[in-house]
């Protein structure tokens, strides 16, 4: 969500900049053109009056379209703001939903692992039930090597994190920098604003166990359980 935030506001900040670069070539005074007298030349009015008009209507005009150009721009930037206010308010919301995730996961951790290991001594106790079932052959195939006994405790060991170290760095991260940058990413916040602190926000949370990272951490859970079970 946050990536998609991203992107948006980058795509926005791009025409807003073109469009500025726009304007400022097309100021009014800034083109360089004929002088009054050549755009003059062949209608055949006398060079007091009819001169005097020309130059205050071509005056006119420029004004006229300098300030549409403007309520234009003003119009696109205040429909900008209101979604800009939406995005960061439903970000804002799926950030707190992520936190609250973690703090639910980490206070269950203890009944998660009760939980595996009650079916690690249901599997040991069943194990010709349980390695005919197609269960074992679908969802839990990484755990077929346990049950059968072929598998060589602590052979991965060494690149296990526990799984409460890792939500101890996700919930530290949520705690400190992210929190922080929350506060800043405010419905009030500029176009630029926003995308800066988006950037910042995708940058700390990068810095977290990702989707695969979290995977695997359960993955060991359920192999240290299942381990545990199976020696016994």
């Amino acid at each position: 969500m946050l990536e998609e935030f991203k992107q948006e506001l980058s795509s926005r900040e791009r025409e807003s900049s073109s469009r500025r670069r726009t304007e400022q070539r097309e100021a009014p005074g800034d083109r360089p053109g004929p002088p009054p007298w050549k755009r003059l030349s062949g209608i055949g009015l006398p060079a007091g009056a009819g001169a005097t008009s020309f130059i205050a209507e071509d005056a006119l005009l420029r004004a006229v379209s300098a300030g549409a150009t403007r309520v234009v721009a003003g119009g696109e930037e205040a429909i900008m703001e209101r979604s800009n206010r939406q995005k960061i308010a439903v970000v804002r919301e799926a950030i707190v939903e992520d936190e609250l995730a973690c703090e639910w996961l980490y206070v269950s951790l203890d009944r998660l692992e009760n939980c595996v290991a009650d079916f690690a001594v249901f599997c040991r106790d069943y194990i010709d039930s349980v390695l005919s079932s197609d269960l074992v052959e679908d969802e839990f195939s990484f755990l077929l090597s346990i049950l059968r006994g072929t598998h060589s405790p602590g052979a991965s060991a060494d690149t296990r994190v526990p799984l409460p170290t890792l939500l101890d760095e996700e919930m530290n991260i949520h705690d400190t920098r992210v929190s922080t940058l929350l506060e800043q990413l405010k419905p009030s916040a500029t176009n630029q604003e926003a995308l800066s602190i988006t950037e910042q926000i995708l940058n700390v949370l990068r810095e977290g166990p990702n989707h695969e990272g979290i995977r695997t951490m359960i993955r060991n859970v359920i192999e240290a359980k299942f381990t545990e079970a199976c020696k016994s």
